[in-house]
């Protein structure tokens, strides 16, 4: 079955009323859109209300393509994300030297899939609602995987980055009043383990590894409306932190904190 169902009315009057927002925000994150022409432009718009597979030329020969198709394509399931993922891959090359999985995108990915800032954008999020099931597809999972794709010379970049990203993007998430529902960090407790895990000696003195902390016990102590998303983050990260597997330096490090007022002196 078709994940695409032209002949449900509804549905479609659905989609054709979330396009404009689509366009928006693509374009704001997208440059190379901002340059296509009408037509090209028209077979984006096809594509994501009918599946027009006309349309997957244009797609093909843009640098995000890729990143560009997961976002216009209606379905939720990863499995038939990750068809899509591949047979674009392969298909691109018959209509680009350009590589379709790059970089440059995944690094555009991880920086709007995040609501640390609070950037305009149109519908419910910066990536329409879709930022949980394009990163489960689209990015790597584990840091392995990660330093696998991008080299081992890498390495000590994606340690540090989910050693002490995660630690500003949760202690926003448990701050702010809202943009809960899509954000992806929520999502990178396991990773951010296997790189604390890898470098916490080296890092443990960061001055943004007190502010999360501090952030997470003023979290843990209000008494205000609590989303269910930051509930569970708290405790996620709380479970993470006591894992006997995790250093007993993460731990003690924690209780210094604590002990003194979350000084970063």
């Amino acid at each position: 079955m078709s994940d695409w169902k032209c002949d449900d009315k509804e549905w479609m009057k659905q989609r054709k009323k979330e396009w404009p927002q689509y366009r928006t925000n693509i374009s704001e994150a997208l440059v190379e859109v901002t340059d296509l022409s009408k037509e090209e432009l028209n077979s984006l718009k096809s594509y994501f209300l009918t599946g027009d597979n006309n349309a997957l030329e244009t797609l093909y020969k843009l640098r995000s393509g890729l990143l560009l198709e997961l976002w216009l394509h209606p379905s939720e399931n990863t499995d038939t994300l990750k068809q899509v993922f591949h047979r674009h891959c392969e298909e691109k090359k018959s209509y680009s030297d350009m590589p379709a999985y790059r970089v440059n995108d995944r690094n555009t990915f991880y920086r709007i899939a995040k609501h640390r800032h609070n950037v305009p954008y149109k519908g419910v999020s910066r990536l329409n609602g879709r930022e949980w099931v394009i990163d489960q597809v689209f990015m790597p999972q584990t840091l392995e995987e990660y330093i696998e794709l991008e080299g081992e010379s890498e390495r000590e970049f994606h340690v540090r980055k989910f050693c002490m990203d995660p630690c500003y993007d949760w202690g926003d998430f448990l701050t702010r009043k809202e943009r809960f529902d899509t954000d992806i960090c929520v999502n990178k407790i396991d990773i951010w383990k296997s790189a604390v895990k890898l470098s916490f000696e080296q890092y443990k003195n960061e001055k943004g590894f007190v502010w999360f902390i501090e952030d997470l016990d003023t979290f843990l102590a209000s008494t205000g409306e609590k989303h269910p998303k930051q509930i569970k983050l708290a405790q996620d990260i709380i479970d993470a932190i006591n894992d006997p597997e995790m250093p007993q330096a993460l731990r003690d490090r924690v209780e210094e904190i604590r002990t003194s007022q979350y000084s970063t002196e």
